[in-house]
């Protein structure tokens, strides 16, 4: 898998949309489209980005085809987007569950 191949792999996976993708990386869609299509490298800023939303900067840039095939089977069939939707979704029902129990706590201390 080439570089650009890979941007776009995990773009696809957190973000769905190649406009989505460029928001995050606070840059125009056509930029982007230029690191897609392997007509452009990211510099450390670009890499900085992508790391901090959860790239594995080692799997971007490593070569070695056997690595890269282990990365894809690892991320195979795995949706970060639903990941995280689930992580929010857990949140929630913890919030949910800690105002539910203060609710009945302050019902026992009215009595």
């Amino acid at each position: 898998m080439l570089l650009g191949e890979k941007i776009r792999f995990f773009g696809d996976q957190k973000f769905g949309s190649i406009k989505k993708y460029a928001e995050a990386l606070d840059m125009k869609p056509s930029s982007l489209q230029k690191y897609l299509n392997g007509d452009r490298e990211p510099g450390t800023g670009i890499l900085k980005k992508m790391l901090n939303l959860g790239c594995d900067i080692n799997w971007l840039l490593d070569e070695d085809s056997s690595l890269v095939k282990e990365k894809q089977e690892k991320y195979d069939g795995f949706d970060i987007k639903k990941a995280e939707d689930l992580k929010k979704q857990l949140a929630q029902l913890e919030l949910n569950e800690i105002i539910h129990r203060l609710s009945e706590l302050e019902k026992i201390l009215k009595k």
